[in-house]
């Protein structure tokens, strides 16, 4: 064990300055070593995450991004590295797009010009007080939002037939309530 070793060298030599030293490098070689497997740890969740992570420098140029951004954009990462992340950003929803910290549902563009409905966060990322970048994380929604279309053009389609249906409709709920009523049955 390491600290008998250190008692013994201590006990040869004498010196206290001597204990302190090998007792420094001792802790200094684990604080290391964990340090690398913290960075592995955060490699490991990074490369493994289905969202799309990027690092922004402060103009918002792209400077690393993830593997789920990767396969999101149908692109490799030596492509990304120096774009700014507005290229990116379809016309439509760059304007309201500032990089600062928040949270933004927006469309962004593949490789194949495809658009992506995104919901895209934004964290500052600091050295002392200056800032010094961005992280930006993204998940893709395009199913969600397809879904939220589709619905929306059934509900419509639906109130477009019950509204302009030939024969009277009334809409009741279980207290009796009437909730709605189509315009054949208002013409009665």
């Amino acid at each position: 064990n390491l600290q008998a070793v250190a008692n013994g060298i201590v006990a040869l030599i004498g010196g206290s300055l001597l204990s302190y030293l090998f007792i420094f490098l001792h802790q200094n070689r684990r604080d290391r070593l964990e340090a690398e497997h913290k960075d592995q740890l955060i490699k490991g969740i990074l490369e493994t995450s289905s969202d799309g992570i990027l690092l922004l420098d402060t103009s918002g140029n792209i400077l690393s991004s993830n593997a789920g951004f990767q396969k999101m954009v149908l692109q490799k990462e030596e492509f990304i590295v120096g774009l700014n992340i507005h290229d990116m950003i379809s016309k439509g929803t760059r304007d309201v797009f500032e990089i600062n910290d928040g949270e933004f549902d927006l469309k962004l563009k593949d490789k194949e010009d495809t658009i992506l409905y995104v919901f895209l966060r934004i964290q500052s990322l600091y050295k002392g007080n200056k800032l010094s970048g961005y992280i930006a994380t993204i998940s893709d929604i395009t199913e969600r939002k397809k879904a939220e279309e589709a619905l929306r053009q059934n509900e419509e389609r639906y109130r477009d037939l019950f509204d302009n249906a030939p024969i009277g409709y009334i809409e009741i709920d279980k207290e009796g309530h009437i909730k709605a009523v189509n315009n054949a049955e208002l013409e009665m």
